[in-house]
């Protein structure tokens, strides 16, 4: 063997166990993040096992920069520790910021890595394949959504109308459904349900928003996985802002939510709901005559 063949073999030997190492790394990540509600008091988490997970997807996105999961999995870490460790309204600013930041980042790199911008952004999940998972692209964009969307509500209403983030959302939204209609139990339709609710239609702003839109698509996810509670508590709430004839339907759903058990590694999420669920039945009965 000459010495451009041992050369040859030592670069393939040294890209295999690089290759080992980065997925070694992502799967101690997603046990560090699977013990995210340890220690937690209802929908308060501790910050230790979120810091640990973060760390270790940054590892990940070091070693391997080109994996779509390690991107959307540091996002959705970001997401999880700026959101439910207890964390004030001014330092969300931050965490919310570094994680759109993050999102944007990843985004371009990505399309840069998967087919180029124009494949990335508007092919189809079919050609997409060719190049990397689309259902992890779908959770890149997802995250990348929910990421922007604390981001505006963190900073409030002229923040997001100056930085285009209705229509950003909207995008995001659509094109995870294009790459996965699934994915994350319906999320890109609960995202754009929440968008035809929450929005006023402003011209050249948000003249997309068709508050018909919401409700169908509240169902859409709710078709997708019924047990799920982000599910639940979206129709149901949907339902009470838009359409009194189904009322007691949708009382009956959130009187569920909130009285349900949390278990496993979603816990505290689930927590959330359930808590929101009982402050939304609290105020319907104080303004019920």
């Amino acid at each position: 063997m000459n010495n451009l063949s041992v050369y040859g073999c030592l670069i393939a030997l040294l890209s295999f166990c690089s290759s080992v190492f980065a997925k070694d790394l992502l799967a101690r990540a997603d046990s560090l993040y699977a013990l995210r509600a340890e220690g937690a008091d209802g929908d308060r988490a501790q910050r230790g096992p979120a810091t640990a997970a973060i760390a270790a997807y940054r590892e990940a996105v070091a070693a391997e920069p080109e994996r779509i999961d390690a991107h959307w999995k540091l996002l959705r870490a970001l997401f999880f520790e700026a959101q439910y460790t207890g964390y004030n309204r001014d330092e969300r600013k931050v965490l919310f910021a570094d994680a759109r930041d993050q999102a944007e980042e990843s985004l371009a790199l990505m399309a840069k890595a998967h087919g180029g911008k124009k494949l990335w952004e508007n092919g189809s999940r079919e050609r997409l394949a060719a190049y990397g998972d689309p259902d992890d692209a779908a959770q890149l964009y997802l995250w990348s959504a929910i990421a922007w969307a604390q981001w505006g509500r963190a900073n409030g209403a002229m923040s997001a109308i100056g930085s285009g983030l209705a229509k950003r959302l909207r995008d995001y939204g659509e094109r995870v459904i294009e790459l996965d209609p699934d994915c994350e139990h319906g999320g890109g339709q609960r995202l754009l349900s929440g968008l035809h609710a929450r929005l006023p239609r402003v011209p050249f702003i948000t003249g997309f928003v068709r508050k018909d839109k919401a409700i169908p698509l509240a169902e859409q996810a709710l078709a997708i996985d019924n047990a799920y509670p982000g599910n639940r508590y979206l129709y149901a709430t949907t339902v009470l802002k838009l359409d009194p004839d189904r009322r007691e339907q949708a009382l009956a759903m959130l009187t569920q939510l909130a009285s349900e058990e949390t278990s496993g590694p979603a816990r505290v999420e689930w927590q959330n709901l359930c808590d929101r669920a009982q402050r939304w039945l609290e105020r319907e009965e104080e303004e019920d005559p």
